[in-house]
């Protein structure tokens, strides 16, 4: 499976805050109903912040 990078694919919705050898630590900001560009995921904890169903 190639590997679709969502900065790459999806940089106006994303932020790169920090990257190494152990980690990719990204920042996601999505208007209310709007969606996102299809995109891989690797093993990830996020964090919810703003109102909504998770908030």
């Amino acid at each position: 499976m190639t590997y679709i990078d969502p900065v790459e694919v999806s940089g106006e919705n994303y932020k790169l805050l920090l990257e190494n050898d152990a980690v990719k630590v990204l920042e996601m900001t999505l208007k209310a109903g709007t969606s996102d560009i299809e995109h891989s995921h690797h093993i990830f904890h996020h964090r919810w912040q703003g109102e909504g169903p998770y908030s």
